[in-house]
């Protein structure tokens, strides 16, 4: 699967769950009148979801998920320029 496939599919399943996420915070809200805490965690989790997939876009863009790449080559040169492999390390959980 290419790089950007799976960015497609990642962003399809936010927008998904963000339909899922809005509607169980409209019936928390309008219909039941009392948010509780696990309201909170989903939509916490949600967020988290949405941020990871923005590193995965960045870290695309700096040529972690290059066709070809394995986890074998040392992480210090994911790119010729020092200054991308440096930023893509820092977005990197692996970091």
């Amino acid at each position: 699967m290419s790089p950007n496939s799976a960015q497609a599919i990642e962003w399809s399943l936010a927008g998904l769950a963000f339909v899922f996420v809005s509607l169980r915070i409209y019936v928390r809200i309008w219909r039941q009148q009392r948010p509780r805490l696990s309201d909170a965690c989903v939509v916490l989790a949600w967020l988290a979801f949405v941020s990871c997939c923005a590193c995965d876009m960045r870290l695309n863009e700096l040529g972690l998920f290059a066709p070809g790449r394995d986890y074998e080559e040392a992480l210090t040169n994911i790119n010729e320029d020092p200054d991308k492999s440096i930023e893509a390390l820092k977005v990197s959980p692996l970091g």
